[in-house]
């Protein structure tokens, strides 16, 4: 896949490893939200939260959602439902 990216050299090296971080510390993205401890979001919505944005990140294009696939993660109507209920 990083044979594609135009601009890889700028990032990785021959071996595909980052070039600008030294010691990535790998963390799953519920620990990382949960550190933020936004206020109102339970355990459950992390998850929901975290699913959202791994189906955002995905590394390959084709399997990343799409905008109306996106839509219909239970996190973003979860949003909604309680920005229309807040009104």
């Amino acid at each position: 896949m990083l044979e594609r990216a135009n601009r890889r050299k700028q990032y990785f090296d021959d071996d595909g490893n980052l070039l600008r971080v030294q010691e990535l510390i790998p963390t799953r993205l519920e620990d990382a939200l949960a550190v933020y401890k936004i206020e109102g979001l339970s355990e459950e919505e992390i998850k929901k939260a975290a699913d959202f944005i791994r189906a955002c990140l995905r590394f390959d294009y084709k399997q990343r959602a799409t905008a109306k696939e996106l839509q219909n993660i239970h996190f973003l109507l979860m949003l909604s439902n309680a920005s229309r209920t807040a009104c």
